[in-house]
């Protein structure tokens, strides 16, 4: 795999997973989610999510609205696995999967322009 790849996914998991993790504990507020649960939600998410906006949507989508689709995709893809895993209502799932994903989108976006 493209070891650029590899450093932003790590990014992504180390941006996405606190912020997953304090969002169910302070807006679900329901012990019966752990702290770990949630962080191996988060980290499958991620995983199972960027490799199709990496790799999949690039071949279909070259225009203008890549990171609208792309991102629209990813927050979809996400979404979906928090409400099932960690049991969240729809509404928390995808609020929590766009939080994560604009802190990680934003912060990569710094990051990147940092290192150049």
């Amino acid at each position: 795999m493209d070891a650029i790849f590899l450093a932003c996914l790590g990014a992504s998991i180390a941006i996405e997973v606190p912020i997953l993790i304090a969002y169910v504990h302070f807006r679900c507020r329901s012990s019966a989610i752990g702290w770990a649960r949630t962080a191996a939600t988060g980290v499958l998410a991620t995983v199972t999510s960027l490799p199709y906006l990496w790799f999949l949507v690039p071949v279909f989508v070259h225009t203008d609205l890549f990171w609208w689709i792309g991102e629209g995709m990813v927050i979809a893809i996400e979404a979906s696995i928090m409400a099932f895993v960690l049991r969240l209502s729809a509404k928390d799932a995808f609020l929590a999967s766009v939080v994560c994903n604009l802190a990680s989108l934003s912060l990569g976006q710094v990051m990147l322009r940092w290192l150049e």
